[in-house]
Formats: C-alpha cells, sequence, structure tokens
C-alpha cells in the first residue's frame, strides 16, 4: 500500500461496501490533467496506474480519450487491448 501526503491512498482499497472512496477514479481523471498541465511525473505515473485498474466496458472510451488528450501512452494502450478484447461487449452497449 501506498500513501501519498493529504491522506490520499494511491492503493486502490476498498471499503466494506466495496466503493473506492480512497482515490475514486473522477479524481484520478483530473489529476491526470493537472499532472499533466504542470509536468509532475510522479503524480502523473500513479494516476495513470489508478485509471488502468479500472478500465471497464463502461469507461474505456472516456479514459481513452483522456489517455489521447494527455499523452499518456501507458493509460491508452491498456485501453486499447482491452478494448481489441471486448469488442462484443463494447458493440453490445450501443444495441
Amino acid at each position: 500500500m501506498m500513501v501519498v501526503g493529504d491522506g490520499v491512498d494511491f492503493s486502490g482499497s476498498q471499503d466494506s461496501d466495496g466503493d473506492d472512496d480512497a482515490f475514486p477514479v473522477t479524481m484520478a481523471q483530473r489529476l491526470l490533467a493537472a499532472a499533466d498541465r504542470y509536468g509532475l511525473d510522479r503524480l502523473r505515473s500513479l494516476c495513470e496506474s489508478r485509471l488502468c485498474e479500472e478500465v471497464n466496458v463502461q469507461t474505456v472510451a472516456t479514459t481513452l480519450a483522456l489517455a489521447e488528450q494527455h499523452h499518456s501512452t501507458q493509460l491508452k494502450a491498456v485501453c486499447l487491448k482491452f478494448v481489441a478484447a471486448n469488442l462484443t461487449g463494447i458493440f453490445c452497449l450501443f444495441c
């Protein structure tokens, strides 16, 4: 488990309900944008790792767009790999 200043838990631990309140995906998305803007490489890496853990059928399109916008090659690769492995599930969303 890695904890970074001000009590932000980057480990992805979950509470008893299964919700990840310690470092939600929306926070990781916003921090990734800020890290890209201000050149904070360590924060960028932590946010990319967190977002890579949360790629699913519902989030892959948004996450891929975010990865492209903020030049996150690792996150983009994870999203494209997920899409390739889950084409049927993704297309079923639009049925």
